[in-house]
């Protein structure tokens, strides 16, 4: 067991540790903005899920609903 430890610290302290650095970094940049992308959708599902959830409590009908959902607000000029 001492040995393998032994052996993991050599390996991590010698040239390889600037490697593990570069692959280390890649990984974080590709793990990180997918796990941002996929909790801002499931954020926004579940408010659109929210939202249709209280107007149909309010009793509003499809038609309404589905003209609502279809809205979209005007885009903001730039100065």
């Amino acid at each position: 067991m001492l040995l393998l430890l032994a052996d993991l610290e050599s390996f991590f302290s010698n040239a390889h540790s600037g490697c593990l650095i570069f692959w280390g970094a890649i990984v974080l940049m590709a793990v990180v903005p997918t796990i941002s992308w996929c909790v801002v959708h499931w954020h926004k599902h579940e408010i659109d899920g929210q939202l249709k959830h209280e107007m149909i409590a309010r009793g509003m009908s499809a038609d309404e609903i589905e003209r609502v959902l279809a809205a979209k607000s005007a885009p903001i000029e730039k100065p």
